[in-house]
């Protein structure tokens, strides 16, 4: 993937993600306040967005930095991202230590991405398949939300240090650490020390269900959260807004 590839496809997914949020809130196909927000990765600005704590000009800016930063540092080390099925947490941890591999999105309770070095990784995915797992190759230009991308993170650190932030009105959960941000100092931390850390996403969830929440609505292109959900053994009703059809149905509920 090429540097202007990453520095385009990032904005262009959180503007689509912006535009059906504001039209569900103008058609009433997002009736009320929601009690949590949550994005995964890139979905984390849509939420900041939603919540009131970044413009959505500052955000579509800030993720165009955000993937040419990113694709920047995987030019410069290569990396590569792998899908591990079938083992728990633990497993995949116990694995990466073995590997010299890392976790990067901590998706569900057996469902985990592993980044690092391609040998790393290579390993990792040997020792999965070993160990009754299944190992599918994510089509990546490098090891996001990894340590392989400490200097995109201390890069965009410096780009976010020029945007105003502001405190969320709404609680929106860190990717980081699965519990709300607060104020507009951890909002600034969290942005970009995401780049370089896993993915708390199975937390993330079960921090908003623990809390009584029992319905997600999904905002944007593709059903990807929808559908992790879904595989969660939890008793949740899923609904995403990803098309000019869902917003009309969901607006004449």
């Amino acid at each position: 993937m090429l540097p202007e590839c990453a520095a385009n496809a990032q904005p262009a997914i959180l503007t689509a993600s912006l535009a059906y949020l504001a039209a569900g809130l103008e058609t009433g196909a997002l009736p009320g306040r929601p009690t949590y927000l949550a994005g995964h990765s890139l979905g984390e600005y849509a939420a900041l967005v939603a919540a009131g704590s970044l413009s959505a000009g500052d955000a579509i800016a800030l993720v165009r930095e955000r993937g040419r930063i990113m694709a920047e540092a995987a030019a410069d080390q290569a990396g590569a991202m792998t899908a591990i099925l079938g083992l728990n947490e633990q497993m995949v941890d116990r694995i990466c230590t073995e590997s010299g591999a890392e976790p990067a999105n901590y998706n569900g309770p057996t469902q985990t991405v592993i980044g690092g070095t391609p040998a790393a990784v290579e390993k990792a995915s040997r020792l999965a398949r070993e160990r009754g797992g299944k190992a599918l190759s994510v089509n990546v230009s490098g090891a996001f939300h990894t340590s392989l991308m400490t200097a995109a993170a201390e890069s965009f650190n410096v780009v976010l240090a020029e945007v105003q932030i502001l405190e969320p009105k709404i609680p929106v959960i860190s990717n980081v650490t699965a519990e709300p941000l607060r104020s507009a100092a951890e909002v600034r931390v969290d942005l970009a020390t995401q780049i370089a850390r896993p993915v708390q996403w199975n937390n993330s969830v079960r921090y908003i269900v623990e809390r009584g929440v029992a319905i997600f609505i999904e905002i944007g292109p593709g059903r990807v959260l929808s559908t992790i959900l879904k595989r969660l053994d939890l008793d949740l009703t899923c609904v995403s807004i990803d098309s000019a059809e869902t917003l009309f149905n969901r607006a004449n509920v």
